[in-house]
């Protein structure tokens, strides 16, 4: 027996985007920083997630730190002040 899902029931299945920035935000702002965890805390392909953290950086709701140490230069990502109010206005509407 297959599953079959109309569209309406597909598209319910998948997040926005706003819905993935909200995560992402909530995360960081949970104290989550570094890239590889805000993937698997979020459920997003590294790719996918990667264009989320640029465009949030770009977009001033994340800062992007880099670290350099013995091992290289690592990046971790924290939330900005405009980044706060962002996440708490989308938890206030949706």
């Amino acid at each position: 027996m297959s599953l079959r899902l109309s569209r309406t029931q597909s598209k319910q299945l998948h997040r926005s985007r706003l819905e993935h920035m909200l995560s992402v935000l909530s995360i960081v702002n949970d104290g989550i920083f570094n890239p590889a965890r805000i993937v698997s805390a979020t459920n997003l392909s590294w790719g996918f997630a990667h264009k989320i953290l640029i465009n949030m950086v770009e977009q001033g709701l994340l800062n992007e730190v880099k670290i350099t140490g013995s091992k290289g230069s690592r990046s971790r990502y924290e939330i900005t002040e405009k980044g706060r109010d962002v996440l708490e206005y989308l938890e206030s509407v949706l």
